[in-house]
């Protein structure tokens, strides 16, 4: 039973920073330069935000495509150099950082900023009092990785398999949280979210490039105190407001999270995606 504890596929525990650092070296000791870290308050599989809508529906790549032009029409002054790609990227990646219904999903390159994530976010949900945090680590290929071409010249509407990226510096956050993103195809029936998607994590788990590393919750206040002692809190993790931009994400994101199958079949008639 004690192996099993540290089994990569069951997740591995740490009750301190010190145990969460051991966790890590003993995962993939000589892949440290490599690993991406994401946290959350949940153990579930990683989903960005579209794919957490339940329901499938049509119109999800229109909706899209609809909020990149909403947002670059009320903040165009900063994308008139680039290219409509460029734009494109840069404009997901602001709204993933502010909370938007996007492809994208967020990870960092330091395991502390995703501790930081996985025990506040668990922390905030009282009423799951005996769930446990958890830091995915994942060490992607340069196989993975979206090339530098690609982000000037194609699109991330376009992107049908999994890919990581470092986004461009379009926010302090991007800097403060050591930022990089994840970009997924969009699911084109529940069971692509059940099997289709979700085997992409479970297969690179079976390959060893995939962990997980769970906080228990009786270990999320000292963990979180060891934290900011280390200089690691809300302040440094969001180093500026963009009231602009949250107001924007906010209203976007209660016209559309909850509409009925409608309005998206209304979206896809009128928005084409190219």
């Amino acid at each position: 039973m004690a192996q099993e504890k540290f089994n990569p596929w069951h997740g591995s525990v740490a009750s301190s920073i010190a145990e969460f650092h051991d966790r890590i070296s003993m995962m993939a000791p000589r892949c440290n330069d490599r690993m991406l870290f994401r946290g959350q308050g949940v153990i579930a599989n990683p989903l960005p935000r579209f794919h957490r809508m339940g329901v499938v529906k049509d119109g999800l790549p229109e909706l899209e495509k609809l909020q990149i032009r909403e947002f670059l029409a009320r903040f165009s002054r900063g994308y008139a150099k680039d290219s409509e790609s460029q734009a494109e990227w840069k404009i997901l990646a602001l709204l993933q950082h502010f909370g938007g219904f996007t492809r994208l999903l967020d990870w960092s390159h330091d395991c502390l900023v995703a501790l930081w994530f996985a025990v506040e976010s668990r922390r905030r949900d009282a009423h799951k009092d005996d769930e446990h945090a958890a830091v995915w680590v994942v060490i992607p290929l340069e196989t993975d990785w979206v090339n530098s071409d690609d982000l000037t010249t194609n699109s991330p509407c376009k992107i049908d398999t999994v890919k990581f990226v470092e986004p461009y510096d379009v926010d302090m956050r991007v800097v403060s949280q050591g930022s990089f993103l994840s970009v997924h195809p969009f699911p084109r029936s529940p069971m692509d979210i059940l099997t289709g998607f979700t085997s992409h994590w479970e297969k690179l788990r079976k390959l060893g490039r995939m962990f997980q590393i769970q906080i228990p919750a009786e270990f999320l206040d000292s963990v979180l105190k060891e934290l900011v002692q280390l200089g690691i809190d809300k302040v440094s993790i969001y180093p500026e407001r963009r009231p602009d931009i949250e107001h924007y994400v906010q209203m976007f994101n209660s016209q559309y999270s909850d509409a009925p199958e409608v309005i998206f079949e209304t979206i896809s008639k009128s928005v084409h995606v190219s």
